[in-house]
């Protein structure tokens, strides 16, 4: 998150102003990469991990036990050299779904739109789209281990 974004931010329940807590911030290269912002007016508090803001989920029983599975098994797993892993993932998924391309995703032919992909995980979906020329990217995921791991390919493939 930039260096003083926060003032610009309201709470997401009551639309009140939030503040960046003093305690604990780690600032890199004018961003902030982790510290936690709290409303005014209520107490929320939402992390900032990665330099992405996330909201602390309240999630039911069911919700809460999928988020856990994902965050625990990210698609494929998890390996010790990420680029291979991104490369190899990213020909697995094709090469076993291949109507991913026809039938589903379909990326060329989203040349100049703006996408909105839910459940992007790993965001494979993600570096197709911005090569085929997409004007905009929202990735949504119910982990942050997803979005981080998304984040990470996005800097991998530039």
């Amino acid at each position: 998150m930039k260096e003083g974004f926060e003032n610009m931010l309201c709470c997401p329940v009551c639309r009140s102003p939030v503040a960046l807590e003093g305690g604990s911030v780690l600032r890199k290269g004018g961003e902030i990469q982790e510290a936690t912002i709290r409303c005014k007016e209520h107490g929320t508090a939402f992390r900032v991990v990665e330099a992405i803001i996330v909201e602390e989920f309240r999630l039911n029983h069911a919700k809460q036990d999928v988020q856990d599975f994902w965050s625990k098994h990210p698609c494929m797993g998890e390996w010790e050299d990420e680029k291979k892993q991104f490369e190899e993932v990213r020909e697995y998924r094709y090469r076993t779904h291949p109507w991913l391309h026809r039938e589903v995703s379909e990326f060329a032919g989203h040349t100049g739109d703006v996408v909105l992909e839910i459940g992007c995980s790993q965001g494979i979906d993600m570096a197709e789209f911005l090569r085929a020329g997409v004007k905009g990217y929202i990735g949504l995921d119910l982990t942050l281990k997803g979005l981080l791991l998304a984040r990470r390919r996005l800097e991998y493939y530039g």
